[in-house]
């Protein structure tokens, strides 16, 4: 007998067919965009800078 296939979080892996929708939010964690914080002026221009030494 296996063990049941388990998620990293250690959540348990429930088989579904292909066509079933998503029975928690980890569809929505792989189809939200990602948000970034906008980047400090100074600090995009000293890596800018940076990049260009190289």
């Amino acid at each position: 007998m296996t063990s049941p296939m388990h998620w990293p979080d250690g959540t348990p892996v429930i088989h579904e067919p292909d066509y079933a929708p998503a029975t928690d939010n980890r569809a929505k964690w792989f189809n939200e965009p990602t948000t970034c914080p906008p980047i400090d002026q100074q600090l995009r221009d000293r890596i800018i800078q940076r990049l260009r030494e190289i």
